[in-house]
């Protein structure tokens, strides 16, 4: 929120410098005094001491939330989860239905899933796994993030382009691959030209609360749909902001949140 004496403007989304460059962001401009009352008020509950950070919240060393293999794998980058990642982990690691994790921007969601990535992929050599993403600088981000998957042996391909430039040998041969919603929706709808994309063992849908979008949406509720039909045994892991109807969604999966 950004206040003065007689204005508020009450942001939709979490200011990120990524959510700056994707123009996620809109707000909504207000002078009615009573929304601005309320505004002021929840300012100074942040400066009083009942809201300050309790020891419970504090953060906690990955060695005593992951496994040792996982903790081994992440320790250099991430030493420590914070709270949100430690009441996540166990859903991850220890259970395989469907999952829903809504939480804020910058909560950590997303190593979560790359934590399920790995535990999968180091467990079991033949498993492979799917990251979708929204846009392309995303998942060009990502790859360049995920370079230490390759560097310890796994295979990674973003797909990105026209079909035409689609690798079907590096594809076939990838264990995690990375591609955009609508990408990976126009590759199953031909399976048999694609067949890579019915041998999948977990999927990772990042932002999917792009589905309450009227543009973005449709396009993703169908390729879920899809998913579902296709890979029944696949595991998905959907990744979400707050949204208005996050349990219905978790229900629609079939998965926990």
């Amino acid at each position: 929120m950004v206040l003065n004496e007689s204005a508020l403007l009450a942001m939709t989304a979490n200011i990120t410098d990524f959510d700056l460059y994707r123009n996620l962001n809109t707000g909504i401009l207000t002078h009615a005094p009573s929304e601005v009352e309320k505004a002021k008020h929840d300012f100074q509950r942040l400066v009083q001491p009942d809201v300050l950070k309790r020891a419970d919240f504090t953060d906690v060393e990955i060695d005593h939330v992951v496994p040792r293999h996982v903790a081994d794998f992440f320790r250099g980058q991430y030493p420590k989860l914070n709270p949100v990642q430690v009441e996540i982990a166990p859903y991850v690691l220890q259970r395989s239905e469907n999952l829903l994790i809504g939480t804020e921007t910058g909560t950590g969601k997303t190593l979560m899933a790359e934590v399920g990535i790995w535990n999968l992929l180091s467990n079991n050599e033949r498993a492979k796994a799917l990251y979708i993403a929204p846009l392309r600088a995303i998942t060009s981000e990502k790859e360049q993030e995920w370079q230490k998957f390759h560097q310890a042996g796994i295979p990674v391909y973003k797909i990105t382009g026209d079909e035409e430039t689609v690798d079907d040998e590096k594809a076939s041969k990838a264990r995690l691959i990375l591609a955009t919603g609508e990408k990976w929706d126009s590759l199953t709808r031909k399976p048999h030209r694609f067949p890579f994309t019915r041998h999948l063992d977990l999927i990772v849908l990042d932002e999917v609360h792009i589905m309450d979008d009227e543009t973005g949406g449709p396009t993703i509720e169908i390729l879920l749909s899809r998913i579902k039909r296709t890979l029944p045994k696949a595991r998905i892991i959907g990744l979400s902001a707050t949204m208005r109807n996050i349990e219905q969604l978790a229900q629609w999966i079939n998965g926990e949140y």
